[in-house]
């Protein structure tokens, strides 16, 4: 009983010896407000004047579990024809709330992801470049219970950036994983 008294003790010794401020966390210190934004947060959206909203479907809130709807397959010409470099760059990029290397297994990926298919030839799957592209753009066309995000259907890419990252999956062709040094079979 005296050791847990003392560790407790120490722990709140040295967790109050260590705090810091928020002030000293960062030197851009967030502006803070003494009052809410707005004195009656229930009644910030009104259906008329002089009466508070009940319906709250217009209310920012995560409670509605609505799903945007399952976008049409968009018509592309074929071939298409996309910059596959500017393709590699936007399957690599980060800055979109994530990239094909996020979830794929791709060829040049630090870090890959094991949630989606391997990636890694899949210019040699045979798949036409509409569907490929469809597939980006909205892959709830194809499975609704995907979790891939619908790149194209929620503005995310631009209907060009999604042809230049379909040009760079076309030319994934050869497996870089396995070579002759590392195949079992052949050393």
């Amino acid at each position: 009983m005296k050791s847990l008294i003392f560790t407790t003790i120490g722990g709140l010794a040295l967790f109050t010896a260590y705090s810091i401020s928020a002030a000293e966390m960062s030197t851009e210190v967030p502006l803070e407000l003494k009052n809410p934004a707005h004195t009656s947060p229930w009644q910030r959206y009104r259906t008329r004047k002089w009466k508070p909203s009940h319906d709250w479907k217009d209310f920012s809130n995560l409670r509605h579990d609505i799903p945007s709807p399952i976008s049409q397959p968009q018509v592309v010409e074929t071939p298409i024809q996309g910059d596959p470099e500017k393709g590699k760059k936007l399957a690599a990029e980060r800055k979109r709330g994530g990239s094909c290397y996020t979830c794929h297994i791709m060829p040049d990926a630090k870090l890959p992801g094991n949630i989606g298919f391997d990636l890694s030839v899949i210019g040699l799957w045979g798949r036409s470049d509409e569907r490929l592209y469809n597939y980006i753009y909205d892959a709830r066309q194809f499975n609704p219970a995907t979790v891939m995000p619908p790149w194209g259907a929620h503005q995310v890419y631009t209907p060009a950036e999604i042809k230049d990252i379909v040009a760079y999956l076309k030319t994934l062709t050869k497996y870089k994983g396995i070579d002759d040094k590392n195949n079992p079979a052949k050393r």
